[in-house]
């Protein structure tokens, strides 16, 4: 099950890992920590522009926080529309 953790956090860049012991036992404060809302609120910004941009905004905001693959993924799920074969940003 997928699910919002630590580990999930600090991949999407929301929060920092602090010691290796995140991978084991995250304990907020100790081994991971939330990074200040001045630097989630840019990423914020970013990807509430992407989701305007019709009709392919949820391709460019997953591929902003979780990747190139990840957008791919969900466009051969059908779960996204996919870019037009050439197609950029």
């Amino acid at each position: 099950m997928k699910q919002i953790n630590a580990l999930n956090l600090i991949r999407i860049g929301l929060a920092k890992g602090l010691t290796v012991g995140v991978l084991t036992t995250p304990r907020y404060g100790k081994n991971w920590r939330m990074i200040p809302i001045n630097n989630i609120k840019p990423l914020y910004e970013r990807v509430i522009h992407h989701l305007a941009k019709k009709p392919y905004g949820e391709y460019f905001a997953i591929q902003e926080l979780f990747g190139e693959q990840v957008a791919k993924r969900l466009v051969d799920k059908g779960d996204i529309k996919g870019l037009p074969v050439g197609g950029t940003s």
